[in-house]
């Protein structure tokens, strides 16, 4: 999946005065999970707001809640493992 490719910081990449274009998968789940529900005006329902589970209780919630999340946005999940050090996602978008 290409698409615009942001930042570190979550701004465009801009090379040689263009917008850089690449393969946006990674980015799109780690915006999907960062993003609180609401702040998507088209799909206000997306959002994972997964820091707001940070240093608090990791249960199954978040688990249904991310693959919820990920499923409704078109990625096929081979795995999913979430721990004390991080979150491990693996698959594809459709």
């Amino acid at each position: 999946m290409e698409d615009l490719l942001l930042t570190e910081d979550y701004d465009l990449q801009i090379k040689n005065g263009d917008f850089v274009i690449g393969d946006s998968q990674e980015q799109s789940v780690e915006l999907l999970l960062l993003a609180k529900p609401g702040e998507f005006k088209k799909n206000p329902e997306a959002g994972c707001d997964i820091l707001s589970a940070k240093n608090g209780v990791i249960d199954r919630f978040l688990d249904r809640e991310i693959r919820v999340q990920l499923d409704a946005d078109g990625f096929q999940l081979e795995n999913l493992s979430i721990t004390e050090k991080g979150i491990d996602i693996s698959g594809k978008y459709k």
